[in-house]
């Protein structure tokens, strides 16, 4: 797969948003990277991003509560592996409804 390349700048960007550290859009945080990779970071954030405000709790292992900072540490260190397949799943979906478009 191509992404395997920039996949750790993927799941940092992931970690970055998700964890509210980053108060830009995915877009200007990861600027470099292709439309269909932004898109697949976006997807992917939004459902780690944690729903309570004060107190952070992990999404995946329901861990916490963390800091914003703690909260993006948790991400990487502990959830790396499984949000680079999320990333690389959703990249592959997005990738055959732009095919499908296309056609």
């Amino acid at each position: 797969m191509p992404y395997e390349v920039i996949m750790p700048r993927l799941v940092d960007c992931v970690a970055r948003i998700a964890s509210g550290i980053s108060k830009k859009a995915p877009s200007e945080e990861c600027p470099s990277l292709p439309k269909i990779a932004v898109e697949a970071v976006e997807l992917v954030a939004s459902r780690l991003a944690p729903q309570s405000a004060p107190a952070l709790y992990c999404a995946l292992c329901y861990k916490g509560p963390y800091t914003r900072k703690g909260y993006y540490l948790h991400l990487k260190r502990v959830h790396g592996s499984e949000i680079k397949e999320e990333i690389s799943r959703e990249i592959k979906r997005l990738e055959q409804v732009y095919r499908g478009h296309l056609e």
